[in-house]
């Protein structure tokens, strides 16, 4: 997901504020940048089955929208829930985006790098960019012969 979004051209909604510096973040307002996506190639995702294919990248889809939730909660400290059923390492744990992130590390929760490496990268505009990949990649389905990139 994380290397078809760059090929998507969705490096112009990097986001190099999005560490958590809360002064930083403070300081910048947030940016609006137009998104250019007249010539994203064709895109042709591979596999079947729920750990892989298209329910793969849905899955990582909503994660990442819940663990948006988390990272806002980088500035304000306030701690939340996220859902059990998508989340069971973190059932029953109310959380900030450090002890989300500090958990995975010691835990070696890799399930969840992705994610993090998206919201890392696009801060702020990370919405904006999931929205551009559902709508230019999982929802245009273009069969392998004719797409320009098999994931």
């Amino acid at each position: 997901m994380f290397k078809a979004m760059e090929i998507m051209g969705l490096g112009a909604l990097d986001d190099d504020d999005s560490d958590g510096d809360e002064i930083m973040s403070k300081m910048m307002p947030d940016i609006h940048v137009p998104l250019h996506l007249d010539n994203v190639p064709k895109f042709h995702i591979n596999g079947e089955g729920d750990l892989s294919g298209l329910k793969r990248w849905r899955k990582t889809s909503k994660e990442i929208r819940h663990l948006f939730d988390v990272f806002e909660t980088r500035t304000t400290g306030e701690r939340i829930t996220l859902p059990e059923k998508e989340f069971p390492d973190f059932a029953n744990k109310t959380i900030t985006w450090k002890d989300f992130n500090e958990e995975c590390k010691n835990l070696e929760l890799n399930k969840y790098v992705q994610p993090i490496q998206i919201i890392s990268k696009y801060g702020n505009n990370t919405i904006k960019a999931l929205e551009a990949f559902e709508v230019e990649v999982l929802d245009k389905k273009y069969s392998a012969e004719e797409a320009e990139i098999i994931l």
